[in-house]
């Protein structure tokens, strides 16, 4: 059966009308693994074995018999759609963040129970640390367009209120699937109280989507990435690219103005990120401002993966990963920048036990205001301390440490400092820069 042409640059994979009855029941985001039965060009026709039965396909890159290759189920109605994913290509993709952005090698299988001399999360992308000098040009690249989350989730909760049911259900039935799996796939507030709660919201940050991929991909298993926060908005940025520029609207209307936090770069400090308060979704725009803020969101995610990543000039060196987590709650969705880090030591080296882990992060909670902590855990040893900005999330914070104490010294912790300052965090010494990432001049 003849297959419709290829479009330049699209990751899309096109399946005959025999392989869509024979993957009947995927969901979108479901992420596929495929090994491909018969070599070919860019373009042309090649056999699959998908999901145990052969599927005849087009691919819009070039292939070989026996690789293996990751898909992501993108659309499943009006017909089924796969999507090629950064791992089988190696290629960007189609306008969105690098695909061959640094990640991070996935983490073991078991948890640390408490306070660990391992590291409970990945470290070090696969392929091998990349130069800082490697970097600068991503960097150069994503800055300028990298934006909040904060906007996007705001406009993901207004959606599911009912003043907007009659907007969701206009939307292309690819664009809501899509809008639908990422908005049911954020991580929850009680969702992050346990340990392993936490560690999977953090698995799924899409802080370390490429490698888990790629691990998966030499086990030959299922990457466990189906709800990963990347995954989700490459999905979504996929369908919303696909439209006519026309269906989008907003064409001649200008961009909204924004206060963006700073762009992520390596020793930047994480930022508070308030809930904004926009103004109500124009029907005639909205799809135009949601692909803005899907695009942005991307960029500042590719931005947290660089400062993430390995720096080969700096032997030794301690892993440190850099993200944000978009936690909802029951009436909306509040932003938290964190940074993670080994203080001092090296890699696996046997002083690790020495050296404490350290957490930073930056919240704009409703009531608090803007809030800074710094948690810092050495053996069974820890130490907490708050930055409120604002007087009366000062007070609140001051008020609920004793109960605080009181739980950490449940779990067999020794709290050597707790304390809240009505105040802005101290400012960090500088650290060695590899030079200007992006010229103020120019």
């Amino acid at each position: 059966m003849s297959l419709p042409p290829l479009r330049s640059g699209d990751l899309h994979i096109q399946l005959t009308q025999g392989g869509q009855s024979a993957l009947r029941g995927l969901q979108p985001g479901q992420i596929l693994q495929a090994r491909v039965l018969t070599s070919a060009q860019s373009g042309g026709d090649t056999l699959l074995r998908l999901g145990g039965a052969g599927v005849e396909a087009r691919l819009p890159v070039p292939v070989r018999a026996g690789q293996s290759l990751t898909l992501q189920v993108t659309a499943v109605h009006p017909r089924l759609q796969l999507t090629l994913l950064p791992a089988s290509t190696g290629q960007v993709s189609m306008g969105g963040p690098q695909a061959g952005t640094p990640a991070t090698t996935p983490p073991p299988l078991s948890t640390p129970q408490g306070p660990a001399t391992g590291s409970p999360l990945p470290a070090g992308p696969p392929g091998g640390p990349t130069s800082g000098a490697a970097h600068a040009p991503l960097l150069r690249q994503w800055a300028p367009v990298q934006a909040s989350q904060a906007p996007l989730m705001a406009t993901l909760a207004r959606l599911q209120g009912q003043e907007s049911a009659s907007m969701r259900q206009g939307l292309p039935p690819a664009v809501r699937q899509a809008m639908e799996a990422l908005w049911r796939d954020l991580p929850r507030v009680e969702g992050i109280t346990t340990g392993p709660g936490l560690r999977r919201a953090l698995l799924d940050s899409g802080l370390f989507l490429e490698a888990r991929l790629a691990r998966a991909a030499e086990d030959g298993e299922v990457p466990p990435v189906g709800r990963d926060l990347k995954g989700r908005l490459l999905s979504l940025a996929q369908q919303l690219r696909s439209l006519p520029p026309a269906s989008r609207g907003g064409g001649d209307a200008p961009a909204p103005t924004r206060q963006d936090p700073p762009p992520p770069f390596r020793e930047a400090q994480p930022v508070p990120q308030g809930r904004p308060q926009g103004a109500p979704l124009q029907a005639d725009q909205w799809l135009a401002t949601l692909q803005r803020q899907v695009e942005g969101s991307l960029a500042r995610l590719v931005m947290h993966q660089l400062a993430s990543a390995e720096k080969p000039e700096e032997p030794g060196q301690s892993p440190r990963w850099f993200l944000e987590l978009p936690l909802k709650g029951e009436d909306g969705v509040d932003v938290v920048h964190m940074r993670l880090q080994r203080e001092g030591g090296h890699r696996g080296g046997r002083e690790d036990a020495d050296h404490p882990w350290r957490a930073d992060l930056a919240l704009d909670l409703p009531g608090l205001g803007p809030l800074h902590v710094r948690v810092v855990v050495r053996g069974d040893q820890v130490t907490t301390q708050f930055w409120a900005e604002a007087a009366a999330g000062s007070e609140r914070l001051q008020q609920a440490l004793p109960r605080l104490r009181e739980r950490l010294q449940a779990r067999d912790l020794e709290v050597v400092n707790l304390q809240c300052r009505n105040a802005p965090p101290p400012p960090e010494p500088p650290a060695r820069e590899d030079g200007p990432i992006v010229d103020g001049r120019a």
